[in-house]
């Protein structure tokens, strides 16, 4: 776990201790934005050399934002691959996956956070994210079905949506 709230050193510093002397293989990214730089920084090589591996960095979500400056080095030096969510999956995939998802919603598995948004704030809502990256949006959605008397595992789902 990297505590993003430290000093910009301190999680380049972390990120690198995660890696180990193995390095990642695949990163599966919601957060995006600078911490995705710092992490990024933490891939290239401290020395004039090439990563012994490659590492696959899986774009899913934009919690701290939706763009980052990409330093040429960081392609050349570190073995990275940048690929979005949506590279390579099926639809078989996606059934599939929706199908383990109500799964978890009859078994209870799956948790959802509801935090009632008025109406009239929905806009203002959809546009903050917390500290854990989830949206108020989905939440706003899931109270709108609360209020039209949707199932709470079709609440539950919308929370669930990617952002």
């Amino acid at each position: 776990m990297v505590d993003l709230t430290r000093s910009d050193d301190e999680v380049v510093g972390a990120f690198r201790r995660e890696a180990g002397d193995s390095g990642y293989a695949v990163i599966l990214h919601s957060v995006w934005g600078h911490p995705t730089e710092l992490l990024l920084q933490a891939l290239v090589p401290d020395q004039l050399s090439f990563a012994p591996h490659c590492t696959r960095l899986v774009q899913i979500g934009v919690s701290a934002g939706p763009t980052i400056t990409l330093a040429a080095e960081a392609l050349r030096t570190s073995g990275l691959r940048i690929m979005g969510a949506g590279d390579a999956v099926t639809p078989e995939a996606v059934g599939e996956a929706t199908r383990q998802v109500w799964e978890w919603i009859a078994a209870e598995k799956l948790e959802a956070e509801i935090e009632p948004v008025a109406l009239h704030e929905i806009e203002r809502a959809w546009l903050t994210s917390n500290v854990h990256g989830s949206r108020c949006g989905h939440r706003a959605l899931a109270r709108s079905c609360h209020q039209t008397g949707t199932s709470p595992a079709v609440r539950a789902s919308l929370r669930t949506c990617p952002s």
